[in-house]
């Protein structure tokens, strides 16, 4: 069972959020730690190495998932807010603050009707998959095609650097356990004010930092860009996880996606979802 304690509700504005919380005499902000050095890792998660733009679509016709990624494009990238965490997350947050320095080369995880222009689905999930995007000045926002064409970078180059930047930082969230009565972990959040967040799935060091605590395979899951959770596969008909998972999707104001990643020694690969059809 989740054990949850009820925060309260702050407004999900960044500045207004800060405003209450400096009132209330609470700062979530934790304090910036130092960089760490990122060594790439290699994953096994497959997705297309054709440069975007290969494919285009009708904007009322996303992209089915298939075991073959492809590149899918469709218009009017919309640019997004910087992310707050969602207030519905009942536990204590180790938040960490949002990116200071500008990220030329990141990689947002969202759902397919989003919008966005450069698109790489992941394979055998549903409809959700990678965005080539930039944090700059504190916002998020997507590259279109053109741009991307401009960076003269393929995928699988751009991918890498994207994972780079999630590695470091994850490096600066600090994991909230939940655990049973005997003391054995049941579940464990990433929680941070970053859209980098769900990202932080794909990387090397996501799967190294749960290893000796939940074992391989786990399974975990982004359901907001905010928020990774992550749980033993024995637990993954846990109906009180699943609730969770479509509570935060269904009322997160960036939703990232609904499939359950099996992590392992081989990779991540999707093995189903928490969303009823």
């Amino acid at each position: 069972m989740v054990r949850s304690m009820i925060l309260p509700r702050y407004p999900k504005h960044p500045v207004a959020h800060l405003l209450c919380v400096v009132i209330a005499g609470v700062c979530p902000i934790a304090p910036t730690l130092g960089q760490v050095p990122v060594i790439p890792r290699a994953e096994p998660v497959v997705e297309s190495s054709e440069p975007p733009g290969a494919k285009s679509v009708e904007p009322e016709t996303p992209a089915p998932p298939s075991p073959e990624e492809s590149v899918t494009t469709v218009p009017e990238a919309s640019p997004e807010a910087p992310v707050a965490p969602d207030s519905e997350v009942s536990r204590p947050l180790a938040l960490a603050g949002l990116v200071r320095e500008d990220i030329p080369f990141a990689l947002v995880l969202e759902p397919a009707n989003n919008g966005s222009e450069v698109f790489v689905p992941i394979s055998r999930a549903r409809e959700s998959g990678l965005t080539a995007a930039r944090w700059k000045n504190g916002v998020m926002r997507p590259y279109t095609r053109e741009e991307f064409r401009a960076l003269e970078m393929n995928w699988k180059d751009y991918r890498a650097k994207g994972l780079e930047a999630a590695e470091k930082h994850l490096a600066l969230i600090d994991p909230v356990f939940d655990r049973d009565v005997r003391g054995t972990v049941e579940l464990v959040r990433f929680i941070s004010e970053s859209p980098l967040t769900a990202t932080t799935l794909f990387t090397g060091a996501f799967r190294d930092k749960l290893e000796n605590i939940l074992g391989l395979p786990f399974y975990a899951v982004a359901p907001s860009r905010s928020v990774v959770m992550a749980f033993p596969k024995s637990d993954g008909d846990s109906a009180s996880i699943r609730s969770l998972a479509i509570g935060l999707f269904n009322d997160s104001i960036y939703p990232a996606s609904q499939e359950i990643f099996e992590v392992g020694k081989e990779g991540i690969k999707v093995v189903g979802t928490f969303k009823a059809d």
